[in-house]
């Protein structure tokens, strides 16, 4: 019975019928914890399945100040910084060059109020210097206290370079439109003006309202 799942067994005596109820009710409490238990895991699953695949990087670390340890980071981190779950999970967040003013800033604290920080700073990589937005927030549990650190960084390098240029030929285009109107219209307007003076001085002679319309 054992093999084939039972939760609990009983010794069969003239008054095994009285503990029934309580093995019962203990075999349920069983079956509805491990129930739970694996509802709560597919969560976990579905939502590390859901970071591991996102977009932007994710760090977690403890809620230790100053140095805080670091549990996890997803794939895309990896990437944005070069590191590797081997190097750096388990290790001080001081082993990530990247995160040294993150760090500081988590050390002066949050400002008044605000739920997380929000930093932009540049960074180190092998393919040189990039631009990093950062946000870090705590994570509570049911009392309220702060257990550990949500990191989520996003490389925003490539989207300041198209707004830096998005703005340069904006500028370039007013240049080129100011430059036309220059050398185009403003000419033909002076142009114009020359050749009414001209008409009026004629038109002088015959009539006075004609010359001024």
């Amino acid at each position: 019975m054992m093999k084939r799942g039972a939760r609990d067994y009983l010794i069969k005596d003239m008054g095994f019928l009285q503990f029934v109820p309580a093995v019962v009710k203990r075999a349920l409490e069983q079956l509805d914890k491990e129930r739970r238990l694996a509802e709560a895991e597919q969560q976990v699953l579905l939502i590390r399945s859901v970071v591991d695949q996102g977009f932007s990087a994710v760090l977690i670390a403890t809620a230790d100040l100053p140095d805080p340890q670091i549990l996890y980071i997803n794939p895309a981190f990896g990437q944005a910084t070069g590191y590797t779950p081997d190097q750096v999970v388990g290790q001080p967040m001081s082993t990530v060059a990247s995160l040294a003013k993150v760090q500081q800033r988590l050390c002066a604290g949050l400002p008044q109020g605000a739920p997380f920080l929000e930093e932009i700073s540049t960074y180190h990589t092998a393919q040189g210097e990039r631009l990093g937005e950062w946000r870090v927030g705590p994570v509570q549990d049911k009392s309220g206290k702060n257990t550990h650190w949500l990191i989520i960084f996003r490389d925003i390098t490539e989207r300041k370079r198209l707004e830096k240029e998005i703005l340069e030929i904006s500028d370039q285009e007013r240049r080129r439109i100011g430059q036309d109107l220059h050398d185009g219209l403003c000419q033909q307007l002076a142009g114009i003006e020359l050749m009414s003076q001209v008409l009026e001085q004629k038109l002088g002679a015959k009539s006075k309202a004609d010359a001024a319309r």
